[in-house]
């Protein structure tokens, strides 16, 4: 991805206070072709969740865990909130992320859940159907 900001290895994105509104504005209330959340422990933040509608019923996710709190095993339980709802609640029937190959932590979380993966250049498209997830892939 040639995101501003992005790092490959982590996967994480610069992200300055200037930007922080104009996100807000386009990712707040944009239901339900868009939706974010926080992920948290107690009253402790320890990551946040999103989806997109990329086109009708599919929605691209997202799921970002604070650094120190990695390992914990919040990814997983974050990500399998993240795709009831899309499934649940927005009526979605495809649920897909990207990324570049070599995130192996990342890459062994989707695949535990159940995504199926697509080679495509440098990134791995990884995707998982309302049918699948039916069958118990989560």
């Amino acid at each position: 991805m040639s995101l501003p900001g992005y790092d490959k290895v982590t996967g994480c994105i610069e992200f300055p206070e200037l930007n922080w509104s104009n996100w807000s504005n386009r990712w707040l209330d944009q239901k339900p072709e868009k939706f974010y959340g926080y992920l948290k422990k107690g009253n402790h933040f320890v990551g946040e969740v999103a989806l997109r509608q990329v086109e009708d019923n599919t929605y691209m996710i997202s799921i970002i865990i604070e650094g120190s709190k990695r390992g914990n095993g919040y990814g997983k339980k974050g990500l399998v909130m993240l795709i009831d709802y899309a499934f649940n609640q927005l009526g979605a029937t495809l649920v897909m992320d990207e990324f570049e190959q070599g995130r192996n932590v990342s890459d062994h979380l989707f695949k535990e859940l159940g995504f199926e993966t697509k080679k495509q250049g440098d990134l791995v498209i990884y995707s998982l159907s309302k049918d699948q997830y039916k069958k118990g892939a989560c």
